[in-house]
């Protein structure tokens, strides 16, 4: 029988609308390949939960409205070393370009195909664990 990390990738998600972040929890859990360890809306929030497990992907829900996107960004990055995965409605390159200054990994963009964004996540997760990055542990 596979571990849980063998069965499903663990995610640390990171939004600060709490309704946002609910919605959000709710399409993720309905998959069978993804495992939430937490769903916080703080900096201070996301490092209790990164000093009890280390995900294997921090999923960042970055409100386009959201100008501190690439500080909370940098604060993830300085809590962990798992990859951070920037989830946006849209990413202009300069957004992009900022984000991987600060520590971003991977951006995807937001859709309504749970099953996709699903593939998405357990494919980075995957290919992260490949290279021996943390997270993948």
């Amino acid at each position: 029988m596979p571990s849980r990390d063998e069965a499903k990738s663990t995610i640390l998600l990171f939004d600060e609308s709490e309704a946002a972040r609910g919605g959000l929890v709710n399409l993720l859990t309905r998959r069978d390949g993804l495992d939430i360890i937490g769903a916080v809306g703080s900096e201070q929030a996301a490092a209790d939960v990164l000093a009890r497990e280390e995900p294997d992907i921090v999923l960042f829900d970055m409100h386009h409205s959201n100008a501190r996107g690439p500080s909370i960004c940098a604060a993830l990055r300085n809590l962990t070393s798992s990859p951070i995965v920037v989830l946006a409605s849209f990413m202009t390159p300069q957004r992009w370009s900022e984000l991987k200054d600060v520590g971003a990994d991977e951006f995807l963009l937001k859709r309504v195909d749970s099953a996709a964004l699903e593939r998405d996540l357990v494919r980075i997760a995957r290919d992260y664990k490949r290279q021996g990055r943390p997270g993948g542990t």
